[in-house]
């Protein structure tokens, strides 16, 4: 079985801040990703809603959305029961103020404040179109989509940092709370709580929880490095190292994945956990790799965000989606462009292919009815800076192929350099490289995991002039 998996990020922004005042120190290199100087940030959509800025690779594949102003609160948590209906939560920092719960049904292009609450809601979660639960200082619950809402009853005193709802029945929920919090379970709707978190001490009651059955479940308190793991419905929770995570989500019982700035695998149910190499954005940048949210579809294409890069040259920065199409193995980048600024993305949801991404600063989502882009620009790396006698495109190697496979090419000047990956039709299914190159040698990885079996054909483009065009062969 496949699956997908989309990641958003919130890892410290002190440092890319930090990083901006020094773009001075590497502003004179010449490797910088194509500028229009006359565009100066003021950008255009083109009929689709895709923006045609030039100073970043482009990802047409997603447009921007924004939501009504809420003053202080920003969007919380977002989920969408199918490609139109989608509700969020948007909360304050403070748990004394208000949050509100939204609606939209078209797709996320407007949103209706449905139900305001007293204090605040981090969390949503629904189980079928009609019912759904929200989380904070109250626990609600919907049974007419959103409409209206309810409290039901949870323990005294005790704020829902974090949930998982199994079923109407049976819901979990973490309280950080050293004193009144704790780890607790209904199992018959909220009418009765019990407290199930033995092993874990009261410094380190949980702020975030997930189960990947009845038995199996992970909770982490913020600010360590460890996580708790039961394999008994919560009677006992044991620790394990280096397990911090800010979202976490597992295949089966063995194969998992996690965030914690970066993206995290493990094979043996998170008792150890290597830590994914993610691309650099190549030119005159500095890149924030900042993972924290994702989500799965499929256990073989991820999608992350929550990363930043910088252009030192004309002092932008914009946010980066990652993507892999092979579990983790390797990563591509996509850079969304939208009419305004976004520094980091950081809530995200889907419904199949649909997906909704929030702006960690603001109420604004990107958004895909396709999966993201057919663009994914992935790792490159330069051979050797010798400046080559002339421009060359090599055959992949291997070829055939089974999933990846090797793309070598030499660069004789600077150049704005595209590859595009086509069909036997001639029709582009992808382009794995555009960007500008200085002179020298370059290999990058092409992943054929999402294509099928078949003959395609791969295109060296310089300064939008095609210089060669070799064919390739994918066998599964």
């Amino acid at each position: 079985m496949k699956k997908t998996i989309y990641i958003a990020g919130s890892a410290s922004i002190v440092i890319l801040l930090v990083m901006f005042y020094f773009h001075s120190v590497s502003s004179s290199t010449s490797n910088d990703l194509p500028v229009d100087e006359k565009q100066n940030f003021n950008q255009n959509f083109n009929q689709n809603g895709n923006n045609q800025s030039s100073f970043s690779p482009q990802s047409g594949g997603w447009q921007l959305q924004v939501m009504p102003s809420m003053g202080n609160r920003l969007v919380r948590d977002l989920y969408f029961t199918d490609s139109l209906t989608g509700y969020a939560v948007a909360s304050p920092e403070s748990y004394t103020d208000s949050s509100h719960i939204l609606k939209a049904t078209n797709g996320g292009f407007n949103w209706s404040i449905k139900y305001t609450s007293p204090g605040r809601l981090p969390r949503i979660i629904f189980l079928n179109s009609n019912i759904g639960f929200a989380g904070g200082n109250k626990l609600l619950k919907t049974t007419n989509a959103g409409e209206n809402w309810s409290i039901i009853n949870k323990v005294f005193s005790t704020i829902v940092r974090d949930m998982f709802v199994f079923s109407e029945d049976t819901i979990w929920y973490g309280d950080s709370d050293p004193f009144a919090g704790g780890l607790f379970r209904t199992t018959n709707g909220g009418i009765n709580w019990e407290k199930r978190d033995s092993g874990i001490p009261a410094n380190s009651y949980p702020d975030k929880i997930y189960f990947y059955n009845s038995r199996i479940g992970f909770a982490y308190h913020g600010g360590v490095s460890f996580c708790y793991k039961t394999t008994n419905s919560g009677e006992n929770w044991f620790q394990i190292n280096s397990a911090d995570f800010i979202n976490i989500y597992f295949v089966d019982s063995l194969k998992g994945f996690r965030s914690a700035s970066g993206f995290f695998k493990t094979s043996n149910g998170g008792l150890n956990w290597s830590k994914d190499s993610l691309p650099s954005i190549t030119g005159n940048t500095y890149t924030l790799k900042a993972i924290s949210n994702f989500i799965v579809i499929n256990e073989d294409t991820i999608y992350c965000t929550g990363g930043a890069v910088y252009f030192y040259s004309n002092g932008i920065y914009r946010n980066i989606i990652y993507k892999s199409t092979n579990g983790g193995i390797n990563w591509g980048y996509q850079i969304p462009d939208t009419n305004y600024q976004i520094l980091q993305l950081n809530v995200i949801n889907n419904y199949k292919n649909f997906i909704w991404i929030v702006d960690k600063f603001n109420n604004r989502l990107v958004y895909s009815s396709k999966g993201g882009d057919s663009t994914v620009f992935l790792k490159i790396n330069q051979i050797s800076s010798e400046v080559p006698n002339e421009f060359d495109l090599y055959q992949n190697y291997p070829n055939p192929f089974n999933a990846t496979s090797n793309i070598k090419y030499k660069i004789l000047k600077s150049s704005v350099v595209r590859i595009n990956v086509m069909d036997v039709l001639g029709r582009r299914i992808q382009t794995i490289v555009n960007q500008k190159h200085s002179p020298g040698t370059y290999q990058i990885s092409f992943d054929g995991n999402s294509l099928s079996s078949g003959i395609y054909f791969y295109q060296l483009i310089l300064d939008n002039k095609i210089v060669q065009t070799k064919r390739m062969t994918l066998l599964k």
